[in-house]
């Protein structure tokens, strides 16, 4: 069960879709939320300075000078953000505010590990999913990772939406998402078909069998699809899929192979991320 949720408050307006997420699946699970703001740390990028083409103690002080004075604002409109956000979600003390200073993953990770879940936001700036915090995130908590989109998960009566590959990648995902498929109106878990050489030539992979009959004990409305892509790509296929149910969650692994950050997740795994329009939940 989800009782205590982590997002991270960056004080801009990007906030809101994690936000909205987040409280979306703290009403629908009874579950409290700790909003989190990590600072820029002014003595950590005057030595990056220091140690780059930058140099002279003048520069160095300007720069500190206005890291601090960014730092201030981004506190001050994340908790201008939490407030309002408290006054009109009804929250009340089912909701805090964090403050840390320095590295965000590194305080992502030491506050979410005491959590159930952690909500991430899908832009950062002026780009897209910041897939570095993201895997840094994932490697490191130990706990479920929801990307958050525009619209908020449902938490009950919503469709569920499993993208399966045989693999330990996969398993942790959906053990991570239990509190989401047992609570789900439907699940669809899809695979796009593949098949397995063995001694006797191609043989069908039954996982996907064996899965769904597992899941019934949890939610009994599991169906399996196995797709055809055409001339779509895997992660087309899914996605369209998933479109056609409804599903407000995908529930995906992380398809890489290696543990070094350019292939923590493959070539499928980050179209999902970056081009998924819903919710989508990951555990390493």
């Amino acid at each position: 069960m989800i009782r205590q949720i982590l997002v991270p408050l960056t004080g801009t307006v990007f906030d809101a879709d994690p936000l909205a997420a987040a409280l979306s699946l703290a009403r629908g699970f009874g579950a409290d939320l700790e909003c989190l703001h990590v600072r820029a740390d002014p003595g950590a990028a005057a030595m990056g300075m220091a140690s780059g083409d930058m140099a002279g103690g003048y520069a160095v002080a300007q720069m500190m000078e206005v890291v601090e004075q960014q730092a201030n604002a981004g506190e001050a409109r994340a908790r201008r953000d939490f407030d309002a956000f408290c006054a009109g979600s009804g929250l009340g003390r089912a909701a805090e505010f964090g403050l840390r200073t320095g590295q965000e993953a590194f305080w992502l990770i030491e506050h979410g590990r005491a959590a159930d879940l952690v909500v991430l936001g899908r832009q950062r700036g002026e780009g897209d999913v910041d897939m570095g915090l993201l895997q840094d995130v994932l490697l490191g908590v130990g706990r479920p990772v929801l990307l958050a989109a525009a619209k908020p998960p449902t938490v009950r009566g919503g469709t569920v939406a499993i993208a399966w590959k045989n693999s330990a990648a996969a398993t942790r995902a959906i053990a991570g998402a239990l509190p989401f498929i047992e609570a789900a109106a439907e699940v669809l878990v899809m695979t796009v078909g593949e098949t397995q050489a063995g001694e006797a030539g191609p043989a069908r992979d039954d996982s996907l069998d064996r899965l769904v009959r597992a899941l019934r004990r949890h939610n009994p409305n599991v169906a399996a699809r196995e797709i055809d892509q055409g001339s779509a790509t895997p992660a087309e296929a899914l996605l369209g899929a998933a479109h056609e149910v409804g599903a407000g969650l995908l529930v995906a692994g992380g398809y890489g192979h290696g543990m070094l950050r350019e292939t923590v997740f493959g070539g499928v795994t980050q179209h999902l991320l970056r081009g998924a329009p819903l919710a989508v939940l990951m555990t390493h």
